[in-house]
């Protein structure tokens, strides 16, 4: 189990001692959110078409490719400031490649990422994903106001998976008032929701909601699980854990 602090520490470490450049970390981490998504989205296609042992079950030839399944799921990828919102971009890098229909809602201001946040925002850019702008300094965007049909759909396909790179580890304390509708919104979608390191609104530490978070049906974490998991009501805001190793001891 990882404090906040002995998170930061880990990647300081791979980083200083061992010389991985940061970037390569983001990219371990993204890449490692979207290969879980897209192997979510396979169980999900191969459960409809082989619905246990029937008579009735099609022929394992009528089953589809993952290139013929993932056209038909949307995702939404709803990005914060930081390396959180970072991680986002490169998630929604990989889907695009595997050919997913793609949408990025920015939360945040784009002039403030920094570091590696910055890099892979200034190539999801360049690249033809949707983006929604949704902030510009502390104001909300009136195309943002219908936050419900925002989530809804990626590219004129229907949404069936969010993902929370709202907020990561480094998050303490109340969540931002202009967070919380989307963080209603985002529980309240029908879609399945999976959360970037942890779900936006618990803390790394503590395990504390204050005021709301995400309801994740998975967790990708990076390295280990955080020590905020043990706390008794996490449960219901985690779903399935799955810890996502990013090349680093």
């Amino acid at each position: 189990m990882l404090t906040r602090e002995q998170a930061r520490q880990i990647d300081r470490n791979a980083i200083d001692e061992l010389k991985i450049p940061s970037i390569i970390l983001m990219e371990n981490a993204g890449r490692g959110c979207a290969e879980i998504l897209l192997r979510e989205v396979a169980e999900s296609e191969k459960e409809k078409y082989s619905p246990g042992e029937t008579k009735y079950a099609p022929s394992r030839a009528k089953v589809p490719t993952l290139l013929q399944i993932v056209p038909h799921h949307g995702v939404v990828i709803c990005c914060g400031p930081g390396n959180n919102g970072g991680d986002g971009f490169v998630i929604a890098r990989h889907l695009h490649l595997a050919k997913v229909p793609v949408k990025i809602i920015l939360l945040a201001n784009p002039q403030q990422y920094r570091g590696d946040a910055a890099i892979n925002w200034q190539i999801v850019q360049r690249l033809p994903i949707e983006i929604v702008f949704c902030r510009q300094d502390d104001t909300l965007n009136q195309e943002c106001l219908d936050i419900a049909s925002l989530l809804t759909t990626a590219i004129g396909v229907l949404t069936t998976w969010i993902v929370d790179a709202i907020l990561g580890t480094g998050s303490n304390g109340p969540l931002r008032q202009s967070l919380v509708p989307w963080v209603r919104a985002i529980n309240q979608a029908s879609a399945r929701r999976l959360a970037v390191d942890l779900p936006t609104g618990m803390d790394c530490d503590t395990g504390v909601i204050d005021p709301v978070a995400v309801m994740a049906d998975i967790t990708c974490t990076f390295v280990d699980r955080k020590q905020g998991f043990t706390h008794p009501d996490a449960g219901r805001y985690l779903g399935r854990i799955e810890t996502v190793h990013i090349g680093c001891p």
